[in-house]
């Protein structure tokens, strides 16, 4: 949640039966990506999985719910997932998304359409490089 003394997103955790909420960790960064948020509680449910990136790669990485213990990466990966699942067992599920991008010039005589541009980055809706 934003506010104008702290323009960034955070994740709260919420006491149900009390109302009272708290950031999950404050050393978890921001996340501006709208199109997805992997997110999983772990199986001992002491904690959850959450997808960081971090430069160009991903990393998923386990938060305590306590918010007294340290982050921990788990994996990293190279392509961002859209999804995040624990089983009972601890195995954790994920998807990866590769979307690269390419520029096209279509003729209107039609033909080839001719590759102006690519990257193999993949930049959400809303998010500037």
């Amino acid at each position: 949640m934003a506010s104008e003394s702290d323009p960034l997103v955070h994740t709260y955790v919420m006491d149900i039966s009390t109302g009272k909420t708290r950031r999950l960790a404050s050393d978890l960064p921001d996340r501006r990506n709208g199109e997805s948020y992997p997110i999983a509680p772990s199986a001992d449910n002491l904690g959850v999985f959450v997808e960081v990136p971090a430069g160009d790669l991903h990393r998923i990485v386990f938060v305590p719910r306590d918010g007294k213990h340290a982050i921990q990466t788990v994996m990293t990966l190279t392509k961002p997932p859209w999804y995040l699942e624990s089983a009972k067992d601890g195995t954790l599920y994920l998807d990866q998304v590769d979307r690269p991008h390419e520029i096209l010039r279509f003729r209107v005589t039609g033909g080839q359409a001719e590759v102006l541009g690519s990257s193999d980055t993949y930049v959400a809706a809303g998010q500037y490089i």
